[in-house]
């Protein structure tokens, strides 16, 4: 048999939206609520939970403030969480911030771009794991407006790398989802070429591998909205894509070297 545990915020209240990222390693699972409002409107938060269900600690910034939008995103990966909060204004309005902790809770190092800039949505997106912690900035605009950025550090947070796409374009908004595993960095773009969408594969000191795409990609199917990396495996999500209806959907998965080695599609799909 199994076991099924709902998980909330001991102190949850309307409005938190706790449950809109979340992530997991063997023995936690990391959950942002970027709603909460303890260090101001939209300020948000995250919450640590053991797999019964407990909840180990509440997760906030020393320095939140309203519209921080902190718990966005969420990732736990090589003994860290890692929370973004890409409304915060240390490098001007929305520049965008994350803060590492270890699994106990503890602040390890609060991490933004050294190039940052208003609007730049830096921590919209991040992934712990391969030791090493990365952060989308999806509104960057190194290639074009809009054209994205990540930045990549160690598990204490100090910095790496900056990478972008070798053929980055306006609009693409690249590092919209990031992920890291199996020795990979994995980033979307599903802005690219008229929002056919694009991921494109790193090294871990952000060396540009290759960039995938869909075998059978269209205009408007977002290939690049989500990614994920693991146990040898690429998963690229577009979401708009049209097999099963309109804006049915589907995933792709790819090796790590970027070969796609299937599509995949909800055997009940609809528009």
């Amino acid at each position: 048999g199994s076991t099924e545990v709902k998980i909330t915020a001991s102190d949850g209240a309307s409005g938190d939206y706790f449950g809109i990222y979340g992530s997991l390693n063997e023995n936690y699972i990391v959950v942002g609520a970027y709603g909460d409002d303890d260090n101001g409107s939209f300020s948000g938060s995250a919450y640590l939970f053991n797999f019964d269900g407990f909840q180990k600690v509440k997760l906030l910034p020393s320095d939140g403030a309203a519209s921080d939008y902190f718990g966005i995103s969420t990732s736990i990966g090589s003994g860290r969480v890692v929370v973004g909060a890409y409304g915060d204004d240390d490098k001007g309005s929305a520049s965008g911030s994350a803060y590492i902790f270890d699994l106990d809770g503890n602040y390890v190092a609060k991490i933004f771009a050294s190039d940052g800039a208003a609007d730049d949505n830096y921590g919209y997106s991040v992934a712990a794991g391969s030791n090493r912690i990365v952060v989308g900035a999806r509104f960057d605009d190194d290639n074009g407006t809009s054209s994205g950025s990540i930045y990549i550090y160690d598990i204490n947070g100090n910095y790496i790398a900056k990478a972008t796409p070798s053929d980055g374009s306006a609009n693409a908004n690249f590092g919209e989802c990031v992920a890291v595993g199996s020795g990979r960095i994995v980033a979307g773009a599903y802005g690219d070429s008229l929002y056919k969408g694009a991921a494109y594969i790193f090294d871990l000191n952000g060396n540009e591998l290759k960039k995938i795409t869909a075998s059978d990609g269209a205009s408007y199917d977002y290939f690049g909205e989500a990614v994920a990396v693991g146990s040898g495996r690429i998963i690229v999500s577009a979401p708009k894509d049209d097999d099963n209806g309109s804006a049915s959907g589907s995933a792709y998965i790819f090796d790590l070297e970027g070969n796609q080695v299937a599509k995949i599609l909800a055997s009940d799909g609809v528009t």
